[in-house]
């Protein structure tokens, strides 16, 4: 599976996309249809990433409430 930095470069660099899309001898239309969609899946990616940050950081905090020495090392 790809990375999403990977993807994240591939869509928002226009090289990186138009070497793919030489590359995979890909017609306008898909590559258009595929670009659409790579760009909605890496906005789905981002909102996923963020979450889990956000679910890191809350399980950080009940850690260290019930580990508070922890926090001043």
């Amino acid at each position: 599976m790809a990375s999403s930095g990977y993807l994240y470069s591939l869509v928002a660099e226009d090289g990186v996309w138009q070497a793919f899309v030489s590359k995979a001898k890909l017609s306008r239309e898909r590559a258009v249809a595929l670009h659409k969609a790579l760009r909605e899946l890496t906005a789905l990616l981002a909102i996923a990433d963020r979450g889990r940050l956000q679910k890191g950081l809350k399980g950080r905090e009940k850690f260290l409430k019930v580990f508070p020495r922890l926090k001043a090392e």
